[in-house]
């Protein structure tokens, strides 16, 4: 008797907010006696719908809300999601899940996800946002995932505004004015220059741009760096052995000796941790390449979108003379991201060498 109201709920979820107002006379006997057919129609809505009927009354978000509902499709949906190098689920956390519930923790999952995927295209504004509404819509602190995540968004902003603000003084004449207000922002400026050669501020920082321009003018690296090295500190108090703040906090080691130690211990307690391969191999560069680029296509192979990685790669194969090597990664980096200013200098520079000996065809095709 009730297959047009559900087909209805199916079609349109517009339709929900008046088909769960009509709780009352028959339709509400019907929902108490003869099944919830309502709720049962919610199972079949894809997200879209099932927001507005979540929205649309208390019963709807009761339903929504339990654990039952999101056993199913709907923790595979954002499980499936997530990308493969990245080990933590909101959704299968279950200690996040007793306090948080399955509501909240699939709409952590939604913003983490979106975070990991602009920081991994570079929109380091916008991952900052979602990184922020990830934790937000938790009834609990700012779990050490996002942390070590909003960190790693947070350091590479104040890298690329450092690099913004030195390329802006070397490209424009200034008059006396502006030259006391960039003097006044040196200091800024060498503080986020330090992790040049370093997880996300290492070449890729450059151009890093803003969906939407959600671009802070006046972002400054200073504040960004203490607030970075402040989740770091964090994330490592909740868990030494968390991979991602050692890594992290190897960013603001104070001598090269202790970078080092920082990376390799990340490495150790995650072998599969893309960022901590990629900094360890960059760190390696020039003392034992080969180990480095070791690191660099491990790190490539857990997260083939590790913006930085594969610059990296391509200096380690030019310092082991392997030019055709080089000159496929740097190609490799421009078909990704067309717009890499690093990836482009860097093909320009390799395409100096192809006069002193022959290229193999795949390289003289990516050169071109």
């Amino acid at each position: 008797g009730h297959s047009s109201s559900f087909q209805r709920v199916i079609v349109s979820p517009d339709l929900a907010i008046p088909l769960c107002a009509m709780e009352s006379g028959a339709a509400a006997q019907t929902l108490e006696v003869g099944g919830d057919w309502l709720l049962d129609a919610m199972s079949f809505l894809d997200f879209r719908s099932l927001y507005a009927c979540l929205a649309s009354c208390k019963r709807c978000l009761r339903h929504g809300s339990s654990t039952a509902f999101w056993t199913d499709w709907r923790a595979r949906y954002f499980d499936e999601l997530m990308p493969g190098h990245v080990r933590w689920r909101p959704m299968l956390d279950k200690a996040l899940l007793e306090v948080s519930g399955p509501l909240r923790c699939a709409a952590c999952a939604h913003h983490f996800v979106a975070g990991l995927r602009l920081y991994e295209a570079r929109d380091l504004d916008g991952a900052i946002a979602a990184l922020h509404a990830a934790a937000a819509v938790l009834p609990v602190d700012m779990p050490r995932q996002i942390q070590c995540r909003l960190a790693d968004a947070m350091y590479g902003k104040a890298v690329s505004v450092a690099h913004e603000r030195r390329r802006r003084r070397h490209n424009t004449v200034h008059d006396d004015e502006e030259e006391d207000e960039d003097d006044h922002d040196d200091e800024d400026d060498e503080d986020a220059a330090r992790g040049d050669d370093s997880e996300d501020g290492s070449p890729a920082a450059e151009g890093a741009g803003s969906a939407g321009g959600r671009r802070p003018r006046s972002a400054k690296p200073r504040k960004l760096m203490e607030e970075a090295r402040r989740l770091y500190e964090a994330a490592f108090a909740a868990d030494p052995s968390d991979s991602y703040a050692v890594n992290g906090l190897s960013l603001f080691a104070r001598d090269a000796a202790g970078k080092r130690e920082l990376l390799e211990r990340a490495v150790s307690l995650d072998g599969d941790n893309p960022y901590a391969l990629a900094n360890l191999g960059s760190d390696l560069l020039g003392e034992d390449t080969r180990r480095a680029l070791g690191y660099l296509e491990r790190a490539l192979e857990v997260n083939p979108r590790l913006f930085y990685a594969r610059l990296f790669k391509c200096q380690a194969l030019a310092i082991l003379g392997d030019l055709d090597g080089a000159i496929l990664a740097a190609a490799e980096q421009l078909q990704l991201r067309p717009n890499d200013l690093n990836a482009q200098d860097m093909l320009r520079r390799l395409q100096v060498y192809p006069q002193e000996r022959p290229l193999t065809s795949a390289a003289r095709e990516a050169a071109a």
